[in-house]
């Protein structure tokens, strides 16, 4: 669950407040008195040096045109060649959540851009660059158990862009990696 904190913060106010809170959605963007007030206090809020961010995501742009889909990589065990795309650590969760897209060949999932999670026990996965991993089997809970080796190029540095003459073209124009 993202916020975690905020949550926990949330319910103990409510224990403490000695009287029955309802909860009522309002529309985003309404013309309700109240809403607009909570919009002026978030964007105020957001803009404030005092507070410490929320979370921290580094993230890269995607070599593949697919838009991120949760589940879209069925976890099967298997090793895959990943590029990770956003990297956030879960302070409470104590794990990081990693956006990947697949960029093993012969995967029948090439392309596609889905979420994993990762310990702290695993080497950290640093944004925009690519790995060989192993997966659990797990589909609703997915986790990268092992990562055998960061991905290079023939000259030893980090796979950062796709491979020359292993791209393939969408027709969109842009490649979609290695």
């Amino acid at each position: 669950m993202a916020n975690v904190e905020l949550w926990k913060r949330l319910l103990r106010a409510i224990r403490n407040a000695g009287c029955r809170v309802d909860f009522e959605w309002v529309q985003g963007h309404s013309k309700d008195l109240h809403n607009r007030a909570v919009d002026k206090m978030a964007k105020a809020s957001a803009k404030s040096t005092l507070a410490p961010a929320l979370s921290v995501v580094s993230v890269r742009k995607k070599w593949t045109d697919e838009s991120g889909s949760r589940g879209s990589v069925q976890m099967l065990g298997q090793r895959l060649s990943i590029r990770i795309v956003t990297c956030e650590w879960l302070r409470q969760q104590k794990l990081w959540k990693l956006k990947y897209e697949v960029i093993s060949t012969a995967s029948p999932f090439k392309g596609k851009v889905d979420t994993i999670f990762a310990t702290k026990a695993l080497p950290v996965l640093a944004d925009g660059h690519s790995y060989f991993v192993q997966v659990n089997e797990d589909t609703a809970n997915p986790r990268a158990v092992k990562v055998f080796r960061e991905l290079t190029d023939p000259d030893g540095t980090p796979r950062s862009r796709p491979v020359k003459g292993k791209v393939s073209r969408p027709a969109g124009g842009r490649a979609s990696g290695a």
